[in-house]
């Protein structure tokens, strides 16, 4: 491919414009995923204050543990990294805000459940 091949890829335009083959180079070139330790980040997001990254971990591990979209967000986890159960809810909220997840179901004294909007592994 030419630098003209790949600014037409990677331009502004509808993600319908060009071949079969560009839209299939486009999408693999805009799903980047990156492997991270997953008791260390939490620990880290969680010490660091940012409740919302340390859900998300929390998330991102289990949908991919169990090969789901949906999943009980446990409590236990984020406690032992600090974090507690009220922080862990107004994650979720914000989270759901930005439409990252869906709250499926909620209440006291059951852990949420939720589904996974955002892509966690390449499907075959």
């Amino acid at each position: 491919m030419t630098g003209d091949d790949m600014e037409r890829l990677f331009s502004d335009g509808p993600d319908l414009v060009g071949t079969a083959e560009e839209r299939q180079a486009r999408e693999e070139a805009t799903n980047w995923f990156v492997q991270i330790p997953y008791p260390g980040s939490l620990k880290t997001f969680a010490r660091a204050g940012d409740a919302v990254g340390a859900v998300l971990i929390e998330i991102a591990h289990e949908a991919w543990y169990k090969k789901k979209r949906t999943i009980t967000v446990r409590t236990e986890p984020l406690r032992q990294a600090g974090l507690s159960h009220d922080a862990k809810g107004r994650a979720l909220r914000r989270l759901e805000r930005a439409r990252l997840i869906e709250i499926v179901s909620r209440g006291r004294p059951r852990n949420p459940i939720v589904r996974v909007k955002f892509k966690l592994y390449k499907s075959a």
